[in-house]
């Protein structure tokens, strides 16, 4: 505790200097690294805290992937069933109009199915967006 209410003036201490490429982050591995051979159990802790959150991030990714291919093989699926509303676009987080698409009165003759896969787009993005964090 004593050394996380320090840590503000650690920052604000590295930022006054300009200390150029150095950041927050970059401080605290440091100081996890420094803390090795200092304090085991605080860096195995740490450590570990760490790997935890790869593999959060990992599992977000997996999970999004799945996703999204679950979601392009029911679009596949109704555009078969249902030419009449066919998707022209792929379920991907790449699709740069699946960020600014509002539905409007002019949207009105847009398919379905192209609606529904710039939401699944739109929902993709925000769950790969997702970061974990550090918590016990």
């Amino acid at each position: 505790d004593k050394w996380l209410s320090r840590w503000p003036a650690l920052v604000n201490g590295s930022k006054r200097y300009n200390i150029e490429n150095l950041s927050e982050s970059q401080i605290c591995d440091a100081f996890v690294e420094a803390s090795r051979d200092i304090n085991p159990p605080f860096y195995n802790y740490m450590k570990s805290k760490e790997a935890q959150v790869e593999s959060d991030t990992s599992l977000i990714q997996n999970t999004a992937r799945t996703i999204q291919l679950m979601a392009e093989a029911v679009i596949t699926a109704l555009n078969e069933i249902n030419p009449t509303h066919v998707s022209t676009g792929a379920v991907t987080t790449d699709s740069p109009d699946a960020s600014d698409f509002e539905e409007t009165d002019d949207d009105a003759d847009m398919p379905i199915l192209d609606k529904a896969r710039i939401r699944i787009n739109r929902a993709l993005r925000s769950f790969r967006s997702l970061n974990p964090a550090l918590s016990d």
